[in-house]
């Protein structure tokens, strides 16, 4: 049972009525690839995470952080999203977003175009300061087609005058140009939630960087050492490990050390057939 049939997205849902909605999936041409991943806002976390191992089962990898947990299956990525935040400071307030939340004909829960559109845009300018142009005519579309919903979103996380010029951008299908927008975004989110309610994110912030400590300090993931001699197969063995997680879109980084044995010692650039 998995997201990628139709089936396990059923009984997700079954298991979750009236707290989960799914974004950007399936929704104005866009498709879920064969290593796309999904991301589900939740109401009740506890219950949505719950959910996922009776439905799914145990996953390989789960990250739990403030604003997403992300859980890492065979067979795919799921992100689970309690809050729209960018390092503590929520850029979209959870009653707005729920009060726009439906469920379509095909019967799955999504969030008003409007919503769904800023907080695709939103997820790779604020976290990242990078735009994915295979969402371009997504943004625009949200812009143009919910344009009330997309305005307010805009004006609340960053004020009037700002919000003014991102709406141009992505109503005019320009929205990559904003990542050179990018800081100011950041200075103008964060100095206007601190200024409507600063105890509040004030805690936030603390709660997600106390967060981010503990999960940089003892990090989930394995290290895995492969030792063997020139032309042992090693690389092999890594090369089929990389195939077997491609779909669960774990991240490998791959770090070749060499035991400097010698000043002679140096990389080998083709495969040794003769190993020493």
């Amino acid at each position: 049972m998995n997201l990628r049939t139709k089936e396990g997205v059923a009984a997700f849902l079954e298991s979750n009525v009236g707290n989960v909605a799914f974004l950007r999936f399936e929704v104005e041409g866009l498709k879920q690839g064969p290593l796309s991943d999904w991301d589900i806002t939740v109401r009740d976390s506890p219950q949505a995470l719950l959910s996922c191992e009776e439905v799914f089962g145990a996953s390989w990898l789960r990250i739990p952080r403030q604003y997403v947990v992300q859980h890492y299956y065979e067979w795919g990525q799921v992100d689970l999203l309690p809050s729209f935040q960018w390092n503590g400071f929520e850029y979209l307030d959870q009653g707005k977003f729920w009060e726009g939340v439906a469920t379509s004909p095909d019967g799955v829960p999504r969030p008003a175009l409007g919503h769904d559109a800023f907080i695709t845009w939103m997820t790779g300018l604020l976290w990242g300061g990078r735009f994915n142009p295979r969402y371009t005519d997504f943004i625009k579309a949200g812009a143009r087609r919910d344009e009330a919903i997309f305005r307010e979103s805009l004006e609340d996380a960053f004020g009037a005058e700002l919000a003014a010029k991102l709406y141009h951008l992505a109503a005019e299908g320009r929205a990559e140009e904003a990542v050179q927008m990018v800081s100011q975004m950041r200075t103008s989110l964060s100095l206007r939630r601190l200024g409507k309610q600063p105890l509040q994110s004030v805690l936030s912030v603390m709660k997600h960087w106390a967060c981010e400590l503990k999960f940089h300090l003892r990090t989930p993931f394995p290290w895995i050492g492969i030792l063997g001699p020139d032309g042992s197969g090693k690389s092999t063995v890594i090369d089929g490990l990389s195939e077997k997680l491609k779909l669960s879109r774990i991240g490998i980084r791959s770090i070749h050390w060499l035991p400097q044995l010698s000043k002679n010692t140096v990389l080998s650039e083709v495969v040794v057939t003769d190993p020493h």
